[in-house]
């Protein structure tokens, strides 16, 4: 999927910090709209333990209850 792909970019490994975490965030929003469940869910979990290595506990907690 062509959308996909372009996300995808925004979470490759030589992305900044702030990408990354703008790319799993619009992830989170386009799997479920596709019906990938699992694939929603595994981005979450990403997300969370983003904001834990920058020891952001309050955003972790918010992004955790979505």
């Amino acid at each position: 999927d062509k959308a996909e792909a372009e996300l995808t970019k925004l979470i490759e490994k030589n992305q900044p910090f702030e990408t990354k975490l703008f790319g799993y965030h619009q992830l989170s929003n386009f799997y479920p709209y596709q019906g990938k469940y699992r694939k929603a869910m595994n981005v979450f979990d990403k997300i969370v333990e983003f904001h834990l290595q920058e020891n952001d506990t309050a955003r972790a907690l918010v992004d955790q209850l979505r």
